[in-house]
């Protein structure tokens, strides 16, 4: 048992690590849930689940679709990546 925890870790880490490398330097997937003013809001932290971790303010989630319906759940907010 301990053995497969160890392994599902390890493989955890690796696809962070992918997703983090496709993230830094590719603005389509760093994400943004703004305000109906533009301003930035907490549901970029809460939004961002599924495979994604937040960086430098910015979700970094290759599940767009997901962000997107997240943020326009909440009334008056829109997602927007870059």
């Amino acid at each position: 048992m301990r053995f497969l925890t160890v392994i599902t870790a390890i493989l955890v880490a690796m696809y962070a690590e992918a997703v983090a490398a496709q993230c830094r330097g590719n603005p389509s997937q760093m994400w943004h849930c703004f305000r109906s003013d533009n301003s930035n809001s907490g549901y970029t932290r809460s939004c961002c689940s599924g495979g994604g971790f937040m960086e430098n303010g910015y979700c970094c989630t290759n599940n767009w679709r997901g962000f997107q319906s997240c943020c326009h759940a909440h009334s008056g907010y829109w997602a927007a990546n870059g």
